[in-house]
């Protein structure tokens, strides 16, 4: 699972040097949703928004292929790994250890949960 959150954490960093408002309140909410919907505790037919609270539809679809790359990843290798609960999964992600190559880290641009 590592090497999928480094992904996101990159490509994150990318978008974050065109487009500070990533790291805004809305925007982490938004995103930390599409994450636990989309990967920590599946709903079934989840669909990612359009609208991350970006301030440009640009902005808005980099995000959302950013999240769609980890979230078609982490699905594949979370079965791989045996992160079969939320927890599990949700433990995986919010991994301290792991930074982008700009040093954030995943609350950065997620933020905490204590559960999923």
């Amino acid at each position: 699972m590592d090497k999928v959150l480094k992904l996101l954490l990159d490509d994150l960093d990318k978008i974050a040097e065109s487009f500070e408002e990533i790291f805004d309140t809305e925007v982490r909410e938004r995103m930390r949703d599409a994450v636990h919907h989309g990967f920590i505790k599946p709903k079934s037919r989840y669909v990612l928004p359009d609208d991350f609270g970006m301030f440009g539809k640009r902005a808005n679809a980099k995000v959302k292929a950013a999240l769609r790359r980890f979230l078609d990843a982490a699905k594949t290798v979370a079965k791989k790994e045996g992160l079969v609960t939320p927890d599990a999964r949700l433990a995986a992600f919010q991994n301290t250890d792991l930074t982008s190559g700009e040093g954030n880290y995943y609350d950065d641009f997620f933020g905490y949960a204590e559960k999923p």
